[in-house]
């Protein structure tokens, strides 16, 4: 369990590092942000009983998280370059389908691996990716975007459907 909390502190450190003005520095934050807690379902641990299950919805869950996670990449490329908040495709409803997606996968990994722990582990997890959300909003998109950004933020949730 100690490797677990390890792998936590590695994917805050990732967090922090994004936040850096160095691009390749950011990077590795990414990186470390994102590979760390995916790592934990393929570590020893208790497993759950009825794995067929577990598989079958984690499956669903990986393929769903997938599908939002590339569109909301793709749509996110595609509009980004213009310098405007992005707000069609799936972020007409959800300010973040791409943390949303990477949690669906996460999740489903844990289902496929049927892994006690990282499901424990995976509420801090969530906690770290609901912060870094928080902050982006708090102190990048708000203070670029204004009053725009307010009213997009009344009309779309955070990582769900408003």
């Amino acid at each position: 369990m100690l490797l677990q909390f390890i792998l936590i502190g590695v994917c805050l450190l990732g967090m922090a590092l994004m936040w850096a003005k160095n691009l390749r520095l950011a990077q590795l934050g990414f990186v470390l942000w994102v590979a760390a807690p995916w790592i934990m379902p393929f570590m020893e641990q208790p497993r759950f009983w009825d794995i067929a299950i577990w598989q079958m919805w984690g499956a669903v869950a990986i393929a769903g998280g997938l599908v939002l996670a590339v569109w909301a990449t793709l749509q996110l490329k595609k509009e980004a370059s213009s310098g405007k908040l992005v707000m069609t495709g799936p972020y007409k409803h959800i300010r973040h389908p791409l943390y949303l997606g990477l949690v669906f996968v996460y999740v489903g990994l844990c289902w496929v691996m049927s892994a006690i722990y990282s499901f424990y582990f995976g509420l801090i997890v969530l906690a770290i990716i609901w912060l870094q959300a928080y902050l982006e909003e708090k102190i990048y998109l708000a203070p670029k975007f204004g009053d725009e950004f307010i009213n997009y933020k009344k009309a779309s949730g955070m990582f769900w459907f408003k």
